[in-house]
């Protein structure tokens, strides 16, 4: 009974932190702010705000869809529509697209991690598959640490995916690793709580 008590507080904590991996760059729909709950003003501006964010996405999809169809070999406009249909929450077609997309230009680390990343999201889409698609996840992201071994945000997503696939021994490995490659940043200062309150006994 100790052991299942123990395994329900840490499946806890790994819920409370599931949406803390990070992207490369800056999504292009920004979650929505919580700096003035309870006002119905502006959350009605927040919501429009949100609304034509994802038109306009949707917009710039269909545009990148259409020069790409027209220009197979701009691979630029094909990583742009991978993270537009990631930042959309089209998970399937932002796999496809980062995969096609490295094909071309395999040693773009930042985009093998936002396809971590992407692979990372599918698990909570997919719970019956989520083990195997934390595992891909890793697995992706490691490989983007042979073309860059000083990534700080693959090393401490690395930590974030581990730990919520069940192993703390390896999430202290990589958030260790982002902390001793810069130490000042503010991915480190996080992986320094998750450390302290979680994994250090």
């Amino acid at each position: 009974m100790k052991n299942s008590k123990h395994l329900f507080a840490i499946a806890a904590i790994i819920a409370s932190i599931a949406l803390i991996v990070y992207l490369t760059r800056q999504p292009a729909a920004p979650q929505q702010s919580t700096e003035h709950e309870g006002s119905v003003h502006n959350e009605d501006e927040q919501h429009s705000h949100d609304v034509a964010q994802m038109e306009s996405m949707k917009a710039e999809i269909v545009r990148l869809e259409k020069v790409i169809k027209e220009n197979p070999s701009d691979i630029e406009s094909l990583l742009n529509l991978a993270h537009l249909y990631q930042d959309s929450g089209n998970l399937f077609k932002s796999i496809e697209t980062y995969n096609e997309y490295l094909l071309h230009n395999p040693k773009n680390a930042d985009a093998r991690i936002d396809l971590g990343v992407s692979y990372y999201q599918m698990a909570y889409e997919d719970t019956l598959k989520q083990k195997e698609y934390f595992d891909t996840a890793i697995s992706t992201m490691q490989e983007a640490l042979k073309y860059s071994p000083k990534h700080v945000l693959g090393h401490f997503n690395l930590g974030i995916v581990n730990w919520q696939n069940g192993n703390s021994e390896k999430a202290a490995f990589w958030f260790n690793k982002c902390i001793a490659l810069d130490s000042t940043s503010s991915v480190a200062e996080k992986a320094k709580q998750i450390l302290q309150q979680h994994l250090i006994n």
